[in-house]
């Protein structure tokens, strides 16, 4: 998709939008510039802490304008000025709604002011990235878990297998064990958990062998932002169990596929915000 004409371009911003994170870079270059967290805080009156929000939901786009917020980030992040000749590459989700897309399309072009701009699949991307059209991608990341095939650099969609099961239900997962334990429970809010899974989380081949070694062997140290340090032990590996028994948090284990009422049934909650 390109804005109306053909333009020459000075340089093309590539930025990746995830459920958890938007990456930003140029074209080019091996890695990207800057990396952004989704979860916006704010205050909470009622308890010392912040409670967390997301514009972004399994993929799915609930607030446009932190979205906007966060492109201009990046842009601000990356020195370039959004009054400038340049192109556009934004990642989406695979089975995302039509919507989305014309507004990202919409966004860029009135408000980054892109002068052409490309909405490319993630997991078609990421075979180009290896120098591959044709595979299989599995991607486990925030807020869903797909596995894509792909042939000569477009999507099988019939094919596709998602799950609104991802590394955000281990973050929680991992927030409730700590708060329920007894003794020393302790509260973290969800950034926080996040940090914790993605410096001391793990997944086990047997979960009853790994909980008889012993409390003390798989504990680590954990220091949290006001400066405590709390030490998490089970809870290591028993949060990312999730992932492979789903009716913890009361989810089913298959993955579905039924991609066109899913972007049916994504498009009308769209409407209704």
């Amino acid at each position: 998709m390109t804005s109306q004409g053909s333009t020459s371009c000075d340089v093309t911003v590539v930025i990746d939008v995830g459920t958890g994170y938007v990456r930003g870079g140029i074209a080019g270059e091996d890695t990207p510039r800057c990396e952004l967290s989704t979860l916006q805080s704010s205050p909470v009156k009622e308890r010392a802490g912040k409670e967390y929000h997301t514009p972004i939901n399994r993929g799915c786009v609930k607030d446009w304008d932190t979205v906007e917020s966060l492109l201009r980030t990046v842009y601000s992040s990356l020195d370039v000025d959004p009054d400038s000749q340049h192109a556009l590459l934004l990642t989406r989700h695979v089975q995302d709604p039509v919507t989305d897309a014309d507004k990202f399309v919409q966004l860029a072009v009135e408000k980054l002011g892109a002068s052409a701009v490309y909405l490319g699949s993630q997991p078609v991307l990421t075979l180009y990235a290896n120098g591959c059209t044709d595979g299989v991608v599995v991607d486990c990341g925030e807020g869903v878990t797909q596995v894509v095939p792909v042939y000569q650099g477009y999507t099988i969609d019939h094919a596709i297998r998602r799950q609104d099961l991802a590394g955000r239900d281990v973050s929680l997962m991992l927030q409730t064990l700590l708060a329920t334990r007894r003794p020393n429970s302790v509260q973290v809010d969800l950034e926080t958990a996040r940090e914790m899974k993605e410096r001391l989380c793990y997944a086990c081949l047997d979960l009853k062998a790994e909980a008889e070694t012993g409390y003390d062997k798989a504990t680590r140290p954990f220091t949290l932002p006001n400066g405590d340090v709390i030490h998490v032990g089970e809870e290591r590996f028993q949060s990312t169990e999730v992932l492979f028994q789903p009716s913890l948090i009361g989810k089913s284990l298959s993955m579905a596929s039924g991609w066109r009422e899913r972007e049916r049934e994504r498009n009308i909650e769209t409407l209704k915000h």
